[in-house]
């Protein structure tokens, strides 16, 4: 498995007007596609069954600059959609998982640290969100 970022430039076709920038940690700027927010800007490749794995950390990268509300809503329906019954368990594999896929970054120098940086970014506002979450499901 690997995760690779994809370049803004040429995206399908895209037009500077089809993508929303959010700034990021340190000097870092994502650009976030308005549309396409399953598929885009990463990709976890390795088998059909990493298409999850994608769609997962790129709901999570369009999350960067939503409130905390909508963090807590989107890993409540992510809890419930799992085969978890425990909030505390679901949390430690989704910590397990961004840490596995930290580990496969792939690309130039350049880029494995843009990457990290989103990923870090990412990171925080999962561990911001924890208590929140954890109570909003056993409400």
């Amino acid at each position: 498995m690997f995760v690779i970022w994809r370049r803004p430039d040429g995206y399908h076709g895209a037009r500077p007007e089809d993508f929303r920038v959010i700034d990021v940690k340190g000097d870092a700027v994502l650009w976030l596609h308005k549309n396409d927010r399953d598929w885009y800007p990463f990709q976890v490749s390795g088998g059909w069954q990493d298409e999850d794995q994608t769609i997962k950390i790129n709901r999570f990268a369009n999350l960067l600059d939503r409130g905390p509300s909508d963090w807590v809503q989107t890993l409540v329906t992510m809890f419930h959609d799992s085969p978890f019954d425990d909030p505390h368990e679901f949390s430690e594999d989704l910590e397990t998982w961004m840490d596995t896929l930290r580990q496969c970054i792939k690309g130039d120098q350049w880029a494995r640290e843009f990457v990290e940086t989103v990923f870090v970014e990412i990171h925080s506002k999962l561990e911001a969100s924890k208590g929140d979450f954890t109570n909003a499901v056993k409400n």
